[in-house]
């Protein structure tokens, strides 16, 4: 059995760094010396070389990475599923079992980070060998693919029974025991990169990966070219301040705070927790007058207002009245193309061309020369998104040119007197995280110091009994001393105690 690579390497699946570690271990489970030692089994009337116990699998991962049988026993499925270790006893269960059971080291060569997926034909030549081995008897998710890849493949489906002839042919020649085996690894095999309905698909390595994280690059000329390249590139990039990027951050953040149907709540009550739906009522699609909250929500910026099929139909009664409707008509339209009706993509775009940019249409949208020959040249084989560069090219067009006149006009103001305030219904009486709350800002840390300052001295300043006189009685004596005489201390009527008095001696007198 031959295994290709599809794309030769091109591409990194996700999960190598993971089955790299898990091949790590299995080279040391089979190192001679420190490794499970195999023997030969007997497996109903076969003696089956080199086989080990589900036990002694389970007990070497206990001592070898010191962790409790519970997660052992999960590597140890891990190792099954993803196909390193098969059965022998019972071929359909991947799964490594405590026991007497017994199973086998699959090959290398049939690793998942060695043979990257096989293709249909090797699981053609598979199904076939199993149907003429079998004389019919498939399951039933074997016959669909195997009637599936007949379809499919059917150019070289003569090969494909060549091939599975020849291998059987080869099959009997084999001693019973390597035959049963081969049929248990094969079988192991495809049950990993072929599962059968129900179980799960371990190798679902979802999105590809460019680059492979584990993959020794070869540092040549071509590989400093790339690198002084990148590094160019990231060095004409325009860089921002992180204080400017948070600034920026907090402003949006406050912008859109009573927007905010979490944290802010929402009016006039929330109907997933009180059965009133007048809020969907007011935030229809084309109500007839909206909420003064989603009309201010419109001055935010132009994506806000497009974005809203209320503020569109409101926004192109302000183009018709300076003549330039079909903009927005134009963008409509597009977007009608891109995600509508796959079978009708190249009828919209004929009538988009026809209404909007061919000579002399009925409403004739006036965009640059380049972008025109860009959109007529693509309209030859029309797609979804064939149209971009125009769609692009009006909808900057509006958003610099007819959105700052738009929000200083009476229709937007008219629009916005007549908006509707609703009042909040219920109040906050439960316990529900997301009711509508009043949010207050807390106060500065240096005000609430201050604060617990001038409350210190106030407390100092009323605890001063004024009524007890000074410990120190005033001195009558005449000052004989050298320099200026000391001060006196603080008589009874004083508010605060004054320094210590010092001591002078008495007159000679």
């Amino acid at each position: 059995m031959t295994v290709t690579r599809l794309d030769q390497g091109q591409r990194h699946r996700p999960r190598m760094a993971f089955l790299k570690k898990i091949e790590a271990l299995m080279m040391e489970m089979q190192n001679p010396d420190t490794g499970i030692k195999t023997q030969t089994q007997r497996v109903l009337i076969t003696n089956i070389p080199h086989a080990v116990a589900g036990n002694d699998i389970f007990q070497w991962i206990l001592q070898r990475l010191q962790i409790t049988e519970e997660e052992a026993l999960h590597l140890g499925d891990l190792f099954v599923k993803y196909g390193y270790i098969y059965p022998l006893l019972e071929p359909k269960n991947l799964t490594l079992k405590t026991d007497g059971s017994l199973y086998r080291f699959q090959t290398p060569y049939f690793w998942p980070a060695q043979s990257w997926p096989a293709d249909d034909t090797d699981y053609a030549i598979y199904l076939a060998k199993k149907n003429i081995k079998r004389k019919g008897i498939l399951e039933e998710y074997e016959k669909e693919h195997y009637n599936m890849l007949n379809q499919k493949i059917n150019y070289k489906w003569d090969f494909v029974i060549m091939q599975a002839k020849e291998q059987y042919k080869a099959g009997k020649e084999r001693k019973k025991a390597d035959r049963y085996a081969l049929d248990c690894q094969e079988r192991a095999y495809w049950l990993v990169n072929r599962t059968p309905p129900g179980m799960l698909d371990v190798l679902e390595y979802g999105l590809d990966r460019v680059t492979d994280p584990n993959e020794n690059k070869k540092k040549n000329i071509a590989f400093y070219r790339r690198e002084i390249m990148y590094y160019q590139q990231a060095i004409m990039k325009t860089r921002v301040k992180s204080s400017v990027s948070l600034g920026g951050l907090v402003k949006y953040s406050e912008q859109f705070l009573s927007n905010d149907p979490i944290l802010s709540g929402c009016l006039p009550s929330n109907p997933w927790i009180t059965d009133d739906a007048d809020f969907w009522d007011l935030n229809a699609k084309l109500v007839e007058v909206p909420t003064r909250m989603r009309v201010e929500r419109w001055a935010f910026n132009f994506n806000e207002l497009i974005r809203d099929p209320k503020g569109r139909q409101n926004f192109q009664i302000f183009l018709r009245k300076e003549f330039s409707g079909e903009n927005l008509s134009f963008w409509e339209a597009c977007e009608d193309l891109k995600y509508g009706d796959q079978s009708k993509v190249k009828e919209k775009a004929e009538e988009i061309y026809k209404l909007f940019l061919a000579p002399g249409a009925r409403r004739w949208i006036n965009i640059d020369g380049t972008t025109m020959g860009i959109t007529v040249k693509g309209l030859q084989h029309p797609h979804r998104y064939v149209l971009d560069a125009a769609q692009t090219h009006i909808y900057m067009l509006m958003k610099k040119d007819s959105y700052g006149r738009y929000l200083k006009s009476p229709v937007y103001k008219e629009m916005l007197a007549k908006a509707v305030v609703p009042q909040e219904t219920v109040k906050k009486s439960s316990t529900f995280l997301f009711g509508r709350r009043q949010l207050r800002s807390s106060p500065s840390p240096i005000i609430l110091r201050q604060q617990e300052e001038e409350a210190k001295a106030r407390e100092a300043a009323t605890t001063v009994d004024i009524t007890q006189p000074c410990r120190q009685a005033p001195c009558l004596g005449v000052y004989t001393g050298p320099g200026t005489p000391p001060l006196l201390p603080a008589g009874p009527g004083s508010l605060f105690p004054g320094p210590p008095a010092l001591p002078c001696s008495p007159s000679p007198t």
